[in-house]
């Protein structure tokens, strides 16, 4: 029977299956003897032969790859990737000589550096040799002889078996016709027109050279009148004195938009004591005009023309007392409860009809008895209700944001006197239910005078403090909401608490039984609604010379004072 290979196909499924043996090892044989049992003996035979030669030649032909790269690899490392040699010819080219201040190779008069060593290159060795060590020692040290000299300094750089050679030139300046000179500076005192010596400096210049000192000092102007100049003599004797006067300069101190002092401090002088004080609050220190965080010791020299402002903390440690006794022991969140209980402890309610005649007295014309000012305007009219012809009453915080309707009969918020100002009629139409703002427009209302900006601002902290349900917003309000807070705030600052205000809230004591608490106490609105700081780069209808100074309060509370207290309100 002629023989019969097996077919392509059958050959490759074979190979491919016993090609594992290099991989299975002692399993091979099994496997094979299983896979292979349908073939002849010579098939056997002749699949295991070149199978063995095939994997044996691919083997090697991987180990002989593997050692071409090992090679190749290290051949890589040794030369391709070796640090270069320091080029010889570079490095003597590029080495200078160190010469002091005033020298250069043309003028010697002090010791010169000379470099040993290269980019820290190990293999690089400098070797200096000067041609006449009694001027310029191999270790740069240099000897003025009496007349002028030149001295040739070579330079040997070594790399290796390499060297190259580099020569220097260097003048060495003699002494003869060159003499010293003492200059001496005396500088004005802080306190007084005594100049002391602070200085003394040794020069030499040539004999019969005219010496003229002009240099400035930093704060200081040369005293040209008392400053002396004057001829290099050979014995060395000529000494110049060179006076300097003190600048002045001008350092102003404000406490929010008023100057306490202006003091004019000789440089490097000392501020004079300065006696400033608020009510219940500590000076935390100062700050330079116009920035919020940087701080000036005024215990330190002064040494510019500055503008300092104060940065005040409140007195925790203050004791209150009358309608307020008890309120030092607050903490925490306590202070909004502890004001919020007291505002509503002995209250007598008046009618909303009764206000016709109370706000006679709580806004009458300091000037004329006859009379009241109406809020806005501030027009001193007669104070006799004539139903609201003249005047009427006007809601602060409208009636419409209150969620109430009010009459004559009413004893509720509505006819709460605190909210309640006499206003020209026309001029409460045109505010009307919008919010208060620096500027009018169809959803906001900007009183027309700066007095009673703040006293508006702390009516309506009051009401959000009597009725726990109304809120203060910056946006437009709805209904138990009024806006906007953060101008509020704003004015509080700017307009401080006046006479007044204080007079209205006494009147209305009296009569209603509760205080406006940020009146008797301004300091509670800057604890409840945090630091409060003007930005007078936003546009306000404020146009004096308020607007130039910026302006805050720190206040940094034992304990924490909750949410809104934490938020920073800026302007």
């Amino acid at each position: 029977m002629p023989h019969r290979w097996p077919s392509l196909n059958s050959f490759n499924d074979l190979k491919n299956k016993l090609r594992l043996v290099f991989f299975d090892g002692p399993f091979f044989i099994k496997r094979y003897n299983k896979k292979t049992d349908d073939l002849s003996i010579t098939q056997k035979a002749y699949t295991m032969n070149m199978l063995v030669r095939h994997k044996g030649a691919g083997i090697m032909r991987q180990l002989l790859i593997i050692i071409a790269l090992i090679i190749i690899m290290a051949f890589t490392a040794i030369f391709v990737f070796r640090p270069a040699a320091p080029d010889v010819d570079n490095i003597a080219q590029n080495t200078s000589i160190g010469f002091a201040d005033g020298d250069d190779s043309t003028q010697v008069t002090q010791d010169l550096i000379f470099p040993q060593s290269w980019q820290n290159h190990d293999t690089v060795v400098f070797e200096w040799f000067s041609h006449n060590t009694d001027i310029i020692g191999h270790d740069g040290t240099v000897t003025r002889p009496e007349k002028t000299t030149q001295v040739t300094v070579v330079l040997t750089v070594r790399v290796g078996v390499e060297s190259r050679v580099r020569i220097f030139e260097l003048t060495v300046k003699g002494t003869e016709g060159i003499s010293t000179y003492l200059i001496e500076i005396y500088l004005q005192g802080i306190d007084d027109d005594v100049y002391e010596l602070v200085e003394d400096i040794e020069e030499e210049a040539p004999v019969g050279e005219v010496i003229i000192i002009t240099t400035e000092r930093h704060g200081f102007v040369l005293n040209e009148m008392l400053s002396t100049s004057g001829e290099v003599v050979a014995d060395g004797s000529l000494v110049i004195k060179v006076y300097y006067d003190r600048i002045v300069h001008t350092v102003i101190l404000m406490d929010d938009t008023e100057v306490i002092t202006t003091q004019h401090i000789r440089h490097e002088g000392l501020l004079d004591a300065v006696d400033v004080e608020r009510d219940h609050h500590l000076l935390a220190g100062w700050i330079i005009a116009g920035t919020q965080d940087e701080w000036f010791d005024i215990t330190q020299p002064i040494t510019e023309d500055v503008m300092l402002e104060t940065v005040w903390q409140f007195d925790y440690e203050f004791a209150y007392q009358g309608y307020y006794v008890g309120f030092e022991d607050w903490t925490g969140d306590n202070l909004e409860t502890l004001i919020r209980a007291r505002l509503n402890q002995g209250v007598t309610m008046q009618t909303y009809g009764d206000a016709r005649d109370i706000l006679q007295i709580t806004d009458r014309d300091p000037d004329n008895a006859d009379n009241l000012i109406v809020v806005f305007l501030g027009h001193s009219v007669p104070a006799v209700w004539d139903r609201g012809v003249t005047w009427n009453r006007e809601h602060v915080w409208p009636q419409s944001l209150l969620g109430v309707s009010t009459n004559n009969d009413s004893r509720h918020i509505g006819a709460d006197l605190h909210n309640l100002k006499p206003a020209n009629p026309s001029e409460n139409s045109r505010k009307g239910n919008k919010f208060l703002d620096n500027v009018t427009s169809t959803v906001a209302y900007a009183p027309p005078r700066d007095e009673i900006k703040g006293d508006l601002a702390r009516m309506m902290f009051y009401m959000v403090m009597m009725y726990d349900h109304l809120e203060l917003v910056n946006t437009i309000p709805t209904v138990y909401q009024y806006a906007l807070l953060d101008v509020l705030l704003e004015w509080h600052l700017l307009d401080p608490v006046d006479d007044f205000e204080r007079n209205r809230n006494e009147v209305i004591y009296h009569y209603q039984g509760n205080r406006n608490p940020f009146i008797d106490r301004p300091e509670w609105v800057e604890i409840i609604w945090g630091p409060i700081m003007i930005n007078h780069n936003q546009s306000s209808t404020y146009h004096d010379e308020r607007q130039a100074i910026a302006f805050f309060i720190i206040v940094t509370p034992a304990h924490e004072i909750g949410r809104r207290r934490e938020q920073r309100h800026n302007m």
